[in-house]
Order: structure tokens, then C-alpha cells, then sequence
């Protein structure tokens, strides 16, 4: 069997050698950069970080949930909810998982 796999391997790498791929880059259209959103739970106008932040923390530095959470929060900014959720997972000691 490794042997067929090895001919296998063979023919495929032959058949991609004749094949012309052709790559075409062009400037990259940014935006107006801005600096992202505060996510209300991290401003003022929120209480669930009043007290001693376990409902603030059970509910966003949760290892299973937490991500999923805080990028509802932060409106789908994915870039600002996996920074915060790193940061919380560290000070409540757990380990985060990626979003799935």
C-alpha cells in the first residue's frame, strides 16, 4: 500500500508540475483607520462590572462561552473581543479556547 501511495504521490506531483497558476496582487483598498469601539460592558455605562466582576467575569472569561460572548459584545469586532477575552482568561487563571 505505501508503495501505491508513493505512485499515487508521484503522479499527482507530475500532473501539478504542468499545471500554470498565475497570481495577480493588487493594492490593498483601506479604509479611513480608526481606533476600535469601546464595547459599553468596558465603559461606564454598564454595571455588570460593578461590585466584585464575578458576573463580569463569568460571563466573558469563560473558557467555553467567553469569546462568543464578548464578540456580541463588541458587535462582531473579532479583533477587539479575542484581545480582551486573552486578558481576562489570564487574570481569572483559565486557559481560552478559539472561537468556534
Amino acid at each position: 500500500r505505501l508503495d501505491e501511495a508513493r505512485a499515487v504521490l508521484a503522479r499527482a506531483a507530475a500532473a501539478a508540475r504542468q499545471v500554470e497558476l498565475e497570481i495577480t496582487f493588487e493594492p490593498a483598498a483601506f479604509g479611513r483607520a480608526e481606533v476600535p469601539r469601546v464595547p459599553r460592558h468596558f465603559s461606564g455605562a454598564s454595571r455588570l462590572g460593578q461590585g466584585d466582576g464575578k458576573a463580569f467575569m463569568n460571563a466573558f472569561a469563560d473558557p467555553e462561552r467567553g469569546l462568543r460572548s464578548l464578540i456580541v459584545a463588541c458587535e462582531g469586532d473579532t479583533r477587539v473581543a479575542e484581545t480582551l477575552f486573552q486578558a481576562l482568561c489570564a487574570l481569572a487563571g483559565t486557559t481560552p479556547r478559539t472561537a468556534d
